[in-house]
């Protein structure tokens, strides 16, 4: 053989060396093109563009303090995007601004929008913070378009991604559309800054109500559930819509997000949710890392950078611009569509129900050519294949499995909240155990029972699995339009090539035992020996053909398709020679087969594992359920990792396995003795202070005696050693703590201790009562001894009055009804009309009008609202905006249902309602009797004592409640 084709031979022929080039450049690849790409997302333009000066420039005025929906700087925030808005509609005749606040209000029944599982049924009352822009379209006729955000926060957080960034983008938009150079859209545009999502996304349920909704067909919403990083297409109404987001100059975007909506694995919802729930068609982009900086004070502008800014501003444009300047009927394809980008360059999307018809012609089609390779290959005896070899890898795919998983339950996740801080550690580790332990099975059964093409028998193997897998992946698609089970049609695919082009190399390379093989030499001129190729097994002839057929040659891949040597027949004396030498693989076509395979299934593999990663590994401090669900998805992304090697595996050399080992020592010692939280990766605790004024009507002086509570709520014992650290639990002992199991929350506690006292108004220490902060006055009740029928509703109507405050919520319990626990068989909620009175109308409290209204919301010339619910309100939340407004004036009718059973019981007509009112500021002082007070102390003082890696998020609409209770 010429030296230039023993070099091409030697380099390219299925050697250990050869083998593990590749693995190091497939996995460094896999590695560097994730953070490459993501790199290259993120980077700015040069020059800067303007819009995106200006947007950042929006963004720190507008997240310069925390401003909830419950505090006063989010009237500030309303009054600074008003001016923007307004400011930037002047410029063309053809842009106008509405403003909301004040002048909008309603009453609507929702399910719980943080809980959509839940059976509770609350009623809200609703007063608009709203401002709308519309860039009125050429043709009114066409379906106009619909971009919306939030610009509430939640109470602690200056929420520069939760949702400053959706706002600022759309500020953004106006900005490109109010340019002269800019023509004027074909189809009308309106822009929504919508108030209130974080609690009842209100914002968007005030917009369906608007006059402008009719005018709308499609619509894009922005939001944020991390802080920085790329914006995600999170999820779509339809594959239709999605066809749009081919123009993007930079998709990202996957339909597992979507499926984990859909599987219920996010608890939270976002204005998509309430706009695709009234029949519009449309996008959710969101952020959505890093989760345990989310609600806090941590998203803040310093935290985010102008990269992940113009990654959501450029793809909403470009997407809006596809929408609002196309002319034609857009795309009416209303199934549920699969998606996913390619490098941040490129985006694929197809129809689920596509899909399942390209799945059923792939479970036919490729098993069908594979069987009739596997029968040419047989008839011609070109494959040496018995029994022998085909329980080896589901042997070693259960036994790398079960180590894992035992290793990873014992050893490395010892913590229940460790991959909060880091999952890449016990990443490495798991999936190199997995990697080795396939090495050393595959290699052991390779070496005791060595059989013809041990790949070949593992892909075929791996290709029936995912063939399986693929049917279960199309029933679910075909039943439940799951966007999630895709990947099983890419890695059956990828199998399925694989081992084609093993089975046609094997019939192109005729009958085995008219093969023949040249003897090699025992050490390649190259300085590469014979026994660097030890222990490659697959073309040693069984000892039976060795001994009854001595004088045919061996077959072996020696002599493959594309080889260069030309086969020499050799006598039966030089047998032994043959065994040994034909261990040297000169064959080629295991290049294509591990080009076909390897080098996209590690990618894939990787950036979906890391990218679902990313967005749950911190959601454990959530629940254990949670919690749970990642420790398994971290499991399943490692084992994956050595699935697309397993038919090589027992070819890697020493050097390889060593370099795994090292990397599981390394990364196995990181994950054992790693904290499971940091600074970067910080633990986030729900945290409210507490004020229980009691039963009375009004409270009266003995509320000026209760005791304010400090609050904390996360997993079961992180809570106490982050607490006894504060100095007022130092004064009072930790004994003082108490901490008990959170209701409905697996392996979640919540802990109080007795706190300093909240402030709420100027002036004196008697001003500041607990009394004057809430009382509750009745101001009629119809409950006032025997009814004259029991089917005769009761009523009652309150003066709720309450300092500076914008919400307050009613529960309502009877003997046999809670409705803070509201599960199923736990009885129904007696309350069935609500009323809200206008503050300038003339009430008629003790008029019974449920008979006289509709079901649901009405309202009467008055101005009053009514709802009517027969079903039973568990909950009824009452919103408004002016501060000043001393009260809320309500009323309620109530069925007494122990008067079904004939009992006449006087004990059992009442009804209990608890107020809980809330207020969302903490950074404000009062002059109280000439010194400066904090308005909530107690919460200054858990901040400022907290450790580095914890933070703090609310635990309800705000950082302070006050209740109170009467019995009607």
């Amino acid at each position: 053989m010429a030296p230039a084709s023993s070099f091409v031979g030697s380099i390219f022929r299925f050697r250990k060396t050869s083998l593990t080039i590749l693995l190091v450049i497939c996995y460094a690849l896999a590695i560097f093109l994730s953070l490459y790409f993501e790199e290259v997302a993120l980077t700015v333009p040069d020059p800067e563009p303007r819009i995106l000066t200006q947007s950042w420039l929006d963004l720190k005025k507008l997240a310069c303090q925390p401003h909830p929906f419950t505090s006063h700087a989010n009237e500030v925030a309303h009054d600074f995007l008003m001016g923007r808005v307004s400011e930037i509609c002047e410029r063309q005749p053809y842009l106008s601004v509405w403003d909301d606040f004040g002048n909008r209000s309603t009453i609507i029944s929702q399910k719980n929008t943080l809980d959509l599982s839940s059976p509770e049924r609350r009623v809200v009352y609703f007063e608009s913070g709203n401002i709308l822009a519309k860039i009125q379209g050429k043709n009114p006729e066409l379906g106009g378009v619909l971009v919306s955000a939030h610009y509430d926060s939640a109470p602690p957080s200056y929420g520069a991604t939760d949702d400053g960034m959706g706002i600022v983008t759309m500020m953004g938009l106006l900005e490109h559309f109010s340019n002269n150079s800019i023509p004027q859209p074909d189809r009308t545009l309106i822009v929504n800054l919508n108030d209130n999502e974080e609690f009842g996304l209100m914002g968007s349920e005030m917009f369906i109500k608007h006059p402008w909704f009719s005018e709308v067909k499609y619509f894009v919403n922005l939001d944020g559930a991390g802080a920085g990083g790329r914006a995600v297409l999170l999820r779509a109404t339809d594959n239709g819509m999605l066809d749009y987001y081919q123009s993007v100059e930079r998709p990202f975007a996957n339909s597992m997000f979507q499926q984990a909506f859909k599987g219920n694995l996010v608890g939270s919802q976002t204005d998509f949710y309430v706009y695709a729930k009234n029949g519009l068609r449309g996008i959710d982009i969101d952020f959505y890392k890093p989760r345990s900086l989310y609600h806090t004070r941590r998203d803040n502008v310093a935290e985010s950078s102008k990269g992940s800014l113009w990654h959501m501003l450029k793809n909403t444009l470009d997407y809006v611009e596809t929408l609002v300047y196309n002319a034609e009927p857009l795309n009416d394809d209303v199934s549920d569509g699969v998606y996913f980008d390619v490098c941040g360059k490129w985006f694929f999307n197809i129809s689920v129900k596509k899909l399942v018809i390209v799945n059923v012609t792939l479970l036919l089609m490729l098993p069908s050519i594979i069987i009739a390779l596997l029968i040419y290959v047989h008839r011609n005896n070109a494959w040496p294949i018995g029994l022998r070899g085909w329980l080896r890898m589901p042997i070693s795919l259960a036994i790398s499995v079960a180590v894992t998983v035992v290793a990873s339950k014992y050893f490395y996740i010892h913590d229940k909240l460790l991959i909060l801080n880091d999952f890449i550690s016990p990443l490495l580790a798991i999936s190199s155990l997995a990697l080795i332990v396939n090495y050393l099975v595959l290699n052991f059964f390779a070496w005791i029972t060595p059989v013809y093409d041990q790949k070949l028998i593992c892909l075929l193997e791996l290709t029936g699995l995912f063939w399986v897998a693929l049917i279960f992946a199309t029933i679910v698609e075909d039943s439940e339009q799951n966007t999630g089970a895709y990947l099983a049609t890419i890695f059956f695919v990828l199998l399925a090539t694989g081992s084609i082009i093993g089975l046609i190399g094997m019939a192109l390379k005729g009958r085995y035992d008219e093969r023949v093989v040249s003897v090699t030499p025992p050490a390649s001129t190259y300085g590469s020996t014979n026994d660097e190729d030890a222990g490659s097994e697959e073309h040693i002839p069984d000892d039976t053909n060795a001994s009854t057929n001595p004088s045919p040659a061996v077959a072996s891949e020696d002599h493959p398709l594309l080889s260069p040597a030309t086969p020499e027949p050799i006598s039966s004396s030089e047998v032994s020679e043959i065994r040994h030498s034909a261990r040297v693989e000169k064959s080629y076509d295991w290049l294509i087969q591990f080009l076909a395979v390897v080098p996209l299934s590690v990618f894939i593999i990787f950036n979906m594992g890391d990218l679902l990663l990313q967005s749950l590994h911190q959601t454990g401090q959530d629940s254990a359920a949670s919690g749970q669900a990642a420790i398994y998805l971290l499991l399943a992304v490692s084992v994956s990792l050595s699935i697309p090697l397993l038919p090589f595996a027992h070819k890697m050399n020493a050097a390889v396995i060593t370099f795994f080992v090292l990397v599981f020592a390394i990364a196995s010692t990181v994950t054992y003795f790693q904290v499971p939280f940091s600074y970067r990766n910080p633990l986030k605790i729900r945290t409210m202070q507490v004020l229980d004024l009691g039963e009375a009507s009004p409270f009266g002086n003995s509320s000026d005696n209760a005791i304010s509570y400090m609050t904390f709520r996360t997993r079961k014992g992180y809570i106490t050693p982050i607490i006894s650290e504060i100095p007022s639990v130092e004064t009072i002992g930790e004994d003082a703590v108490t901490c008990k199991p959170t209701r409905g929350m697996n392996d979640v506690e919540t802990c109080s201790y007795e706190a300093q006292r909240p402030w709420l108004l100027d002036g004196t220490v008697a001003d500041n009562a607990y009394s004057k902060y809430l009382s509750i006055d009745v101001i009629s009740n119809s409950n006032k001894g025997k009814s004259s029928g029991k089917y005769e509703p009761l009523r009652a109507s309150l003066d709720i009055n309450v300092a500076d405050n914008r919400l307050c919520i009613l529960s309502f319990n009877t003997t046999d009804y809670d409705s803070e626990n509201t599960k199923e068989g736990k009885g129904k909620s007696p309350v069935k009309v609500v009323t809200v009175f206008d503050p300038a109308a003339t009430h008629r409290q003790d008029d019974p009008v449920s008979a006289n209204i509709p079901s649901g919301h009405s309202t009467d010339d008055e101005g009053n609202h009514y709802f009517k619910l027969m079903r039973g309100i568990d909950t009824f939340q009452v919103y408004k905006l002016n501060w000043t407004e001393p009260k809320h004036r309500v009323a309620l009718e109530w069925l007494p249902f122990s008067f079904e059973d004939g009992n006449d019981e006087p004990s059992k007509r009442g009804l209990g309602v608890t107020v809980k009112c809330y207020w969302g500021e903490f950074d404000t002082e009062f002059v109280v009797d000439g010194q400066k007070k904090r308005r909530l102390p107690a919460y200054d003082e858990a901040v400022q004592y907290a450790p580095q890696n914890v933070l703090y998020t609310n635990m309800k609409p705000g950082l302070l409640e006050i209740s109170g209770h009467i019995e009607l």
